[in-house]
């Protein structure tokens, strides 16, 4: 037990410990009369810590992922920064950093894989999980965005954790969320589990952290709200189950105020998206910027003076037509 003085270590966001070198990561730890945004702490004697090198260049570092000395940043507004420590002694080397991107807002933590896929989290409510390809670091890429409720403000997620080819999420009022990230341009949700069944609203509660990596290969989940889960994920890990990535969907069925589309395209630019009634009167009629993403998300809102009932709603792209009825409340 290591009990440290007020003046070297009071408290930090986070800890990440790197077991290859025996390095601690304080993420914007505190001391009586300092704060930092990291500092790394060498652990060879780990009854008396040592400070290796402190690094205040950018905004908050929220939180790390740290591999081979190698401390990949969750900073805050800033972005996304890799930063080499391995010289130690204060002699780090920012080697990347990711200062603009897609749906950015912000910037809470990140989880990257052996290959060098990772998932990077936006805490800012309505903005999706992002892949990222770090493999390149002279360009690091944005190759997806994912989620259980695009672009819903009262959606948010806090935490991914990355396990084989699965990426396991603390996404607050969304519970626990499973996505199989063998193609990283097209994440699939595997599975969930909503541990806040109240209300959604633009808020910050449920789901605030995940565990997957338990010898069992049990998953545990702390809801803020209802305390400890533990799940069994063998049916959504499985790879016999995983359900067909390219398949156009929409939620929520029957809709209210609002239809979440999913479709896969390549396409840039615009898409067309007409909705008709039962007896062919077009209601909606609108063309929506799309990404260069492999599954295209899109929210579409539903004009309260539309009456209740069933209706027709086409996305027309380059190279496909999709057709499906739905329902409105």
């Amino acid at each position: 037990v290591y009990e440290s003085h007020p003046f070297d270590f009071m408290l930090a966001h986070n800890i990440f410990i790197d077991t290859v070198s025996a390095s601690l990561y304080a993420c914007s730890p505190r001391s009586l009369g300092a704060t930092d945004q990291l500092r790394v702490y060498s652990l060879a004697n780990p009854e008396q810590p040592a400070l290796r090198a402190t690094y205040n260049r950018n905004d908050k570092v929220h939180d790390v992922f740290v591999r081979n000395d190698t401390a990949y940043c969750s900073s805050s507004f800033y972005g996304f920064e890799i930063i080499d420590f391995s010289s130690g002694d204060n002699n780090w080397q920012n080697i990347s950093e990711l200062r603009s991107y897609p749906y950015q807002g912000y910037n809470h933590s990140s989880w990257i894989n052996e290959k060098g896929i990772g998932v990077m989290a936006d805490e800012t409510h309505g903005l999706p999980l992002k892949v990222i390809d770090t493999r390149n670091l002279a360009n690091i890429r944005v190759l997806s965005v994912f989620g259980p409720r695009m672009g819903d403000t009262t959606s948010v997620p806090h935490n991914p954790f990355i396990k084989g080819d699965y990426v396991y999420v603390a996404y607050y009022l969304d519970g626990l969320q499973i996505y199989n990230l063998s193609d990283p341009e097209n994440p699939v949700r595997a599975g969930f589990y909503d541990t806040y069944p109240d209300p959604d609203y633009k808020g910050f509660a449920g789901a605030w952290g995940c565990y997957p990596f338990l010898p069992s290969g049990r998953v545990l989940v702390s809801d803020m709200q209802r305390g400890l889960y533990v799940f069994d994920v063998t049916e959504a890990t499985r790879v016999d189950t995983l359900p067909v990535a390219n398949a156009f969907s929409m939620n929520p069925v029957p809709a209210t105020a609002y239809l979440d589309l999913s479709f896969p395209s390549t396409d840039t630019g615009a898409v067309a998206v007409t909705v008709s009634d039962m007896a062919g009167r077009r209601m909606l009629h609108q063309k929506l910027e799309v990404f260069p993403y492999i599954i295209q998300p899109i929210r579409l809102t539903l004009p309260g003076y539309w009456v209740p009932g069933s209706y027709i709603i086409q996305v027309q792209t380059a190279g496909n037509l999709y057709k499906r009825k739905f329902t409105k409340r």
